[in-house]
């Protein structure tokens, strides 16, 4: 996009003059745009144009923007334990879970699949009466940070285990 043109039409080449503001303060940046390693989120950043023909300075041009929230990444869902029984609560979290903005905390949702079928679950943990010998277990967690939420991400499918019968609480002999 042009952001500016020369009304004289003298085929000057002209140049363009950056001067970048995060919340009022100079950054000293006058390149065309600003590494997001450098803002922050609530950030309003202003870029200040001028163009120039060689000759003269034209107008200022200036543009606005307040840096949004990122959402959170998570690469890859695991269920915890990775093995176990129908006495086991299990628990899906994320492996590796990032988040571009200081500060964030996971606040991340999970739903609990077996065969297909959503289990009840709380806080991104299955409780062990919600299993049974040898249902398969996924777990679908969407990263959040109470603002934004990233993109879904599955588990891999773990095998509920057979759990041994408890000993009897009492025992009764019958002569």
């Amino acid at each position: 996009t042009k952001v500016a043109e020369d009304p004289n039409r003298d085929s000057d080449e002209l140049t363009y003059n950056y001067s970048w503001y995060a919340n009022g303060v100079d950054r000293g940046i006058a390149t065309t745009s600003v590494p997001a390693v450098l803002t922050k989120k609530g950030e309003l950043w202003l870029v200040r144009v001028t163009a120039n023909d060689g000759s003269v300075d034209g107008l200022e041009g200036t543009a606005q923007v307040t840096v949004a929230n990122s959402p959170p990444v998570c690469p890859q869902a695991v269920i915890l334990p990775s093995s176990g029984g129908t006495q086991t609560e299990f628990e899906c979290s994320c492996a590796d879970w990032s988040d571009a903005d200081d500060g964030d905390e996971p606040q991340d949702t999970c739903v609990f699949r077996a065969d297909g079928t959503v289990l009840e679950s709380q806080d991104c943990k299955l409780s062990a009466a919600q299993t049974q010998k040898d249902m398969t277990l996924v777990c679908e967690l969407t990263p959040g940070d109470g603002e934004t939420t990233g993109l879904m991400v599955e588990s891999d499918e773990i095998t509920v285990q057979n759990t041994a019968p408890s000993n009897p609480s009492e025992v009764v002999l019958d002569p």
